[in-house]
């Protein structure tokens, strides 16, 4: 047995508007991975792809993102792709018709798991169908349906595993022990990178390639994947197309002026930055930051946004005579919790509210209100 190389990838979302980007747009930024990808397959000799759902945005997407899909498919025409629709871009017949001349590009069928041929392993996988929603594929499967090693794609969350995101079909770890061969299972849907193995079962999440919203800071991934004949292993590559958090402090004599001087030197145009302002800052700089948050971002187009959380000399000066729990409780609020309304965070102070995040995440506001509810 020989060693089979593989590229697998989901959650593209090509179409969709990316609010990060103002400097770039939206086609060059996915027309610059689609050719990642393709320098990536030659690079390492793959033999096909493997692509579980959401690749596109939509079903109805300019034809531009069309064609640059065609050009993918084109300069791959050695290898298969295999494709399965996800929730974004669930499957429909004209949508995918127009792709259909492309004898590589391999479609998965709605509602039957279909298995591919590729030497000394096989590749299956089924549609993601709203109609059967909840009802597990692999329900009816015996042991000799994995007649080799596998290479299984699903578009779904993965039960007793990952969280965060629905479960649209309910396969968990019991589903495939019962299958004796190796599987990879080559996993959509969150955007989060995720991988584990399980006895002879690799679940695996490459995330989104790119940033798809703008709070997916940091290093996004696609799988290059290898089976030596008897296991698969994961080699996770960096797109190297991400969001950089960056802290930026100010002091207390720091001006506007300062800030702008201050990035200009940390902001590169080569990435896009998620800027949160910390340190000291006196009232008059605080109020331009407000002002003049939208001309910063038009000046320095690759910040994809900026949160001052940065204190004045009085909330130090507040947070000083706290005791050390209340202190704690502040400064974690702050942490874990978008609360940026001055009014909110009095009230917390005053109230000394004992915060359950989680719940105040559900429901931040029924949460508050009951607490403050005589307050006029």
């Amino acid at each position: 047995m020989g060693c089979i190389k593989f590229i697998h990838f989901a959650d593209l979302h090509i179409g969709r508007s990316l609010s990060f980007l103002r400097a770039h747009d939206d086609y060059e930024l996915y027309g610059k991975i689609l050719s990642f990808v393709s320098e990536l397959a030659d690079k390492y000799d793959i033999s096909f792809f493997v692509l579980p759902g959401d690749i596109f945005n939509s079903t109805i997407i300019d034809y531009k993102f069309k064609f640059l899909f065609t050009r993918f498919l084109k300069k791959n025409n050695n290898r298969r792709i295999y494709f399965l629709s996800g929730n974004h871009d669930s499957y429909e017949r004209e949508f995918y018709d127009f792709f259909k001349y492309y004898d590589n590009f391999i479609i998965f069928n709605n509602n039957e798991i279909k298995f591919y041929d590729e030497g000394d392993i096989s590749v299956a996988g089924v549609n993601l169908d709203y109609s059967l929603k909840n009802v597990n594929p692999l329900k009816k499967c015996d042991r000799g349906v994995f007649r080799k090693p596998t290479v299984f794609l699903m578009h779904s969350n993965f039960i007793g595993l990952v969280g965060d995101h629905e479960n649209y079909l309910p396969i968990g770890v019991d589903d495939l022990k019962k299958f004796n061969v190796p599987v990879y299972l080559a996993m959509g849907h969150i955007h989060q990178y995720y991988f584990k193995i399980i006895n002879n079962v690799t679940v695996a999440y490459p995330g989104s390639p790119i940033p798809v919203r703008i709070n997916e800071i940091g290093n996004k991934y696609l799988n290059l994947v290898e089976f030596d004949g008897k296991n698969f292993s994961v080699s996770k590559i960096n797109t190297g197309i991400m969001i950089y958090e960056k802290e930026l402090v100010v002091k207390e004599c720091d001006k506007l002026e300062n800030v702008y001087d201050k990035l200009a030197r940390v902001i590169s145009d080569q990435f896009y930055y998620f800027i949160k302002i910390r340190g000291v800052a006196r009232g008059k700089l605080k109020w331009e930051l407000i002002e003049a948050k939208k001309d910063l971002m038009d000046e320095f187009p690759n910040i994809v946004d900026m949160l001052d959380e940065s204190l004045t000399d009085f909330e130090l000066k507040e947070i000083d005579k706290m005791g050390i729990f209340q202190k704690l409780l502040y400064e974690e609020s702050l942490k874990e919790m978008e609360i940026f309304d001055e009014n909110l965070k009095k009230l917390i102070k005053k109230y000394d509210i004992s915060l359950d995040y989680n719940k105040l995440k559900k429901n931040a506001l029924s949460y508050l209100f009951a607490n403050i509810v005589n307050d006029e």
